[in-house]
């Protein structure tokens, strides 16, 4: 899994009331709100990662996952939403706020490597927040300044027990990530399994809004390379590994005829994890479905 995948479930994680994991946005009522978001601000572009808004704190912490690299740019562009918070309320999925008038967010950047000392961070007063894995602290997520809002400020650092993992279903794969290929895989073939072992038909947005549990707060934009990944996944396992299993149903967009004919050959295949890790590296994102 990508580390821009891993820090996605680690924030939407943080908003859950889950056993096993800090639950410290969650105990604040921050609720993932939005992932993968495009917004115009200014005659400018803003794609956030991660939103997080409290309606009680009026608040959104607004997360930009990265690995190694920073953009001075892109920054610039935070910022910029930063002093227009109603751009993000005209684009949240959220009804909760208690008083929009006051409505605040701060953006942040994170990442699974210590990025705090770059100068680009420590010429500005942008929190950088890092999620760490530790031997001896199992996840420590903190943070290299404070946030402005006092409850965020008391909330980090966290630190969580040994055996704490970070969590990773909420957001399983990214088809955008070649790290998460063969997950992307697994995950679109499992469902179809189970798809295939209950009824005749199934769908690609059907699929999809059972593996990613936030689907309805991802963008529409992201949406649809998810949907245009998945039909290109379909089309070639009809095309090769599922000939004569799997079929589209004529005149119906997105929509899959499946059996348990398609469940019994799907297991055949997949005994060990070459069946998985073939196909996903023969699927990538700039394979054509006329080369299938």
């Amino acid at each position: 899994m990508s580390p821009h995948t891993v820090q996605i479930n680690g924030w939407v994680s943080l908003a859950k009331d889950r056993r096993g994991f800090s639950h410290s946005l969650a105990r604040y009522e921050y609720e993932c709100d939005l992932i993968e978001s495009e917004m115009e601000v200014a005659d400018d572009i803003v794609h956030p990662d991660v939103v997080l808004t409290s309606g009680p704190n009026n608040h959104s912490i607004v997360a930009e996952c990265k690995s190694k690299t920073l953009d001075e740019d892109q920054l610039r562009r935070y910022q910029l939403l930063e002093g227009n918070s109603d751009t993000l309320l005209q684009n949240s999925s959220l009804d909760s706020l208690v008083d929009s008038s006051i409505f605040k967010l701060e953006t942040c950047y994170s990442s699974l490597s210590d990025l705090s000392t770059r100068k680009l961070l420590v010429n500005t007063d942008t929190t950088f927040v890092q999620f760490k894995h530790s031997p001896s602290s199992g996840v420590l997520i903190k943070n290299s300044i404070e946030f402005d809002s006092t409850t965020l400020a008391s909330a980090f650092p966290i630190n969580m027990d040994p055996d704490e993992a970070l969590p990773t279903e909420y957001y399983p794969f990214d088809v955008d990530q070649q790290e998460d290929s063969e997950q992307f895989v697994s995950t679109v073939i499992q469902a179809l399994l189970r798809a295939a072992l209950v009824k005749d038909t199934t769908d690609i947005e059907e699929v999809l809004e059972e593996v990613h549990f936030h689907w309805n707060h991802i963008s529409d934009e992201k949406q649809d390379r998810f949907i245009t990944e998945t039909e290109h996944l379909l089309q070639y396992l009809k095309r090769k590994e599922l000939q004569g299993y799997i079929e589209n149903v004529a005149d119906a967009e997105g929509k899959w005829r499946v059996s348990a004919q398609t469940a019994q050959a799907l297991q055949d295949r997949m005994e060990g994890p070459e069946f998985v890790e073939k196909i996903a590296q023969e699927i990538s994102p700039q394979t054509s479905l006329a080369e299938y």
